[in-house]
């Protein structure tokens, strides 16, 4: 026991004295700290910051003999007043396929398989589906969030929005696709931004149209703006792609040749036609229980409110506005009605027209009857 305790002693004055002199110490196979149960699994190696440089900061470095100067290879620690844990030069974990997970300095993070994988074991609620692909890299070099549905309660962006640079586009489970991206005009007056329907606007500058069989003459549609603030929809027709269903191109000035809808800055709007839904279509002015309102009744009403019975006012519509729909059928009301009036004043001049001719026949009546008498 008594050599035991010398050859500790003299050890720890011989690394005293190696620390003392700022020299290194050397070990050639392995060094093994252990603890106090003399373990080398519960041992414990204690480093100690060093109070000249940085108060509290505790620094394990790495080297491989080639630096000069300050270099290292890797170095790892904890920032006491930060109190963050440390590892400079980055942190590369590699399996037999090279596959791999690194850090790197300046905090990039790399995946070397095509999967990222997240929420496994993280104790929250999961669906039937376990693979947890959160990113990969799929075919086609596309990079996908996700994947296949692994997170079965969707994706969900937090904060002030989704910010997409370029194009956003949304697949269907068919061949459609919907567009959101740039539209790149030359001219300011066509479209800087645009919202595509099975069509797509390519690098070329040209609209590609998906492919699909319509069944009702349309293949797909753009919606545009442009910086005069105008709303511009283009419905793109079967027949654009010279007989094809899809997968053909159109320039933008062949493109413009289809818009058919378009909203001004100022609120005018532009469209070749308008269909309006309705019920109540005022057929009902032609029934016998309908009260025709008498001409009179009629003259009266405009002289004491300046406009038709049943029909808004210029007040009332400059303040509430006009509704296309029910306008229609308003108007529709009065020319049915005036029609009905028309009607009234042909029997009315008919029935004058009568009366005259009976007149005129009993006057030229009288006056033969007059002639022949003075004859005779």
């Amino acid at each position: 026991m008594k050599k035991t305790s010398i050859a500790i002693t003299s050890l720890f004055l011989g690394i005293n004295s190696l620390f003392a002199q700022q020299t290194n110490l050397v070990v050639q196979e392995s060094l093994t700290v252990e603890g106090a149960s003399g373990t080398p699994s519960e041992g414990q190696l204690v480093i100690e910051g060093n109070a000249g440089t940085n108060t509290g900061d505790a620094y394990l470095t790495l080297k491989d003999g080639n630096e000069t100067g300050q270099g290292s290879i890797w170095s790892v620690g904890h920032k006491d007043n930060g109190e963050s844990f440390i590892i400079s030069t980055g942190l590369e974990v590699s399996d037999a396929n090279q596959e791999r997970l690194a850090v790197g300095p300046t905090g990039s993070l790399t995946v070397g398989g095509s999967d990222l994988v997240l929420g496994n074991n993280d104790g929250r609620s999961s669906g039937t589906n376990t693979g947890n692909r959160a990113l990969v890299h799929a075919i086609n070099d596309e990079l996908m969030i996700n994947y296949d549905g692994d997170f079965e309660g969707g994706v969900s962006v937090g904060g002030p929005g989704l910010f997409v640079v370029e194009d956003l586009q949304v697949r269907g489970h068919g061949p459609l696709n919907y567009h959101i991206g740039f539209a790149g005009a030359s001219h300011p007056l066509w479209a800087f931004n645009y919202t595509g329907y099975n069509v797509e606007r390519l690098s070329n500058g040209n609209w590609k149209c998906g492919t699909w069989s319509p069944q009702d003459g349309s293949i797909g549609g753009v919606l545009t703006y442009n910086a005069a603030g105008h709303f511009y929809i283009a419905n793109i027709p079967s027949d654009a792609g010279n007989g094809t269903t899809g997968d053909f191109e159109l320039t933008t000035e062949q493109l413009r040749q289809y818009i058919n809808f378009k909203v001004g800055e100022d609120g005018v709007t532009y469209a070749k036609e308008i269909k309006v839904t309705l019920s109540g279509w005022p057929d009902y002015v032609f029934s016998s229980e309908h009260d025709l309102m008498p001409m009179d009744s009629v003259e009266n009403f405009i002289e004491e409110n300046h406009h038709l019975p049943g029909v808004p006012s210029a007040q009332e519509v400059e303040e509430e506005g006009l509704s296309i729909g029910e306008m229609q059928k308003i108007q529709m009301q009065k020319i049915e009605e005036l029609t009905l009036y028309m009607i009234q004043l042909k029997k009315e001049n008919q029935a004058l027209k009568a009366k005259l001719e009976a007149m005129e026949e009993e006057k030229e009546q009288t006056k033969d009857s007059s002639n022949h008498t003075t004859t005779h």
